[in-house]
């Protein structure tokens, strides 16, 4: 019946919610231990990440991958766009730590790391996919991170960190592009460590809401508005637990808050900037709600509104970057959504990625393919055709050594390498899409 139809959809999109609200507090608890300022470098409280790279060979449409263990608990990664650091990505990491009272809850900490892996195609047909980890970087807990910057352009490579603490960091990666997995001239060893690439902190901002107390709403997302159009002083988009959206401006080694509103009635999971419209953001919210703003405004209410569509919360949002109207967005009722920007009513097509949707990433250089973290099920890539209907023909499922929530996705740029991040298993897998896939792509 319609009745128990509504009760299996309430119970799917109840279960995939449960599952990320884990990532946040339970009894709305304060954070402890996370003051704003530069993030702490002490590794004392992390856990030692298992380094040791594993080969995995998989069949369920992708080539041999590599897979290691990330130490806590996988929820982040993406590649680095500026041409001289194309095949190095950021890993970030998350951890809710709780200390106990007389079986209550006393106080929690949330820690993280940042991770840089050198990722490397194949040298062969029916090669493998190499992957090198560096070292971490001991952080606040990570809910997000992204490049500043378009894919393929030049600049200095500065990653934006949305951390647990409220606050928006930024890390200017440095060194040289020879970092540890290349192996002309005797590879790591060999390798000078002071050249090697690695991040370090370049400026922070406090996003906690005016009259709010600082580390009392988390940092859950964050987008930049330069992947279209280059701009000397990009500003960044950190949407917040609390369901504002703060906006941020990079100056020279400096982070500017230009302003902040209450843009959502709960959690606003993902803020997301329209590459050829920079002052265009979307975001997205567990009160089920897609809405437009104009960041050129004050922002007091939005462009657009869309409240009936999706059946649970909105946790991701992506315009596709090689259809001028066309744009993504995915929930915890499992559906991706595709939608035209000049008619944002009712969407143009949607199909279910089996699981809460929680990233999606349309291929950089590739019209088409969109690959989802689809939560409990897994990462798959879908392949959106431009006729406005999704070829379930072309999709493809991938599992791996993946056991738990998938969070993190992207793509290598130029390759059909992806990369994955999942959560309780903390586990990282760089894979590549097999020739019969990619012939399909």
């Amino acid at each position: 019946t319609t009745q128990e139809q509504e009760c299996s959809a309430n119970r799917t999109a109840g279960e995939a919610r449960d599952g990320a609200a884990k990532i946040l507090t339970e009894g709305r608890v304060a954070v402890v231990g996370c003051e704003a300022g530069p993030p702490s470098l002490d590794s004392s409280r992390m856990a030692e990440p298992q380094n040791s790279v594993e080969h995995v060979e998989h069949v369920d449409g992708v080539e041999s991958g590599i897979t290691f263990d990330t130490g806590l608990d996988a929820d982040a990664v993406e590649f680095c766009p500026r041409v001289s650091f194309h095949r190095w990505a950021a890993v970030g990491t998350y951890k809710l730590r709780e200390s106990q009272d007389g079986g209550r809850v006393d106080q929690q900490t949330r820690d993280g790391t940042i991770q840089l892996v050198e990722v490397q195609e194949p040298v062969a047909r029916g090669g493998r996919v190499r992957a090198a980890p560096a070292p971490p970087l001991a952080t606040p807990g990570v809910f997000d991170i992204k490049w500043v910057g378009a894919v393929g352009s030049e600049g200095p490579p500065i990653l934006g960190h949305a951390a647990a603490d409220s606050s928006l960091y930024t890390y200017l990666l440095e060194g040289s592009e020879q970092g540890p997995g290349d192996e002309q001239g005797g590879g790591a060893a060999a390798a000078d460590s002071a050249s090697r690439p690695r991040l370090t902190p370049l400026a922070s901002v406090d996003c906690t809401a005016e009259g709010g107390t600082a580390g009392s709403s988390l940092s859950l997302s964050i987008d930049w508005n330069d992947r279209g159009v280059s701009m000397p002083e990009p500003i960044a988009a950190v949407s917040m637990s609390d369901g504002t959206v703060c906006l941020c401006q990079l100056g020279e080694g400096r982070l500017i808050k230009v302003t902040q509103w209450k843009a959502h009635d709960l959690e606003a999971w993902i803020a997301s900037f329209n590459p050829r419209e920079p002052h265009m953001l979307f975001t997205g919210a567990d009160d089920r709600k897609f809405k437009c703003w104009d960041t050129r405004t004050e922002c007091v209410a939005a462009t657009m509104t869309n409240a009936r569509a999706h059946e649970a919360g909105v946790c991701s949002i992506q315009c596709d970057p090689h259809s001028e109207f066309s744009i993504a967005t995915g929930s915890y009722d499992e559906q991706v959504r595709i939608w035209d920007l000049r008619r944002l009513k009712s969407p143009l097509a949607q199909t279910s990625a089996g699981g809460g949707v929680w990233r999606l990433k349309w291929h950089p250089t590739v019209p088409g393919p969109l690959l989802c973290a689809a939560m409990h099920r897994g990462f798959t890539v879908l392949h959106y055709a431009q006729d406005g209907h999704f070829d379930e023909t072309r999709r493809v499922h991938h599992t791996g050594q993946h056991t738990s929530l998938g969070y993190g996705a992207d793509w290598l740029p130029g390759t059909t390498i992806v990369g994955s991040a999942s959560f309780y298993d903390h586990r990282v897998e760089f894979w590549q899409m097999n020739t019969e896939c990619t012939q399909v792509l």
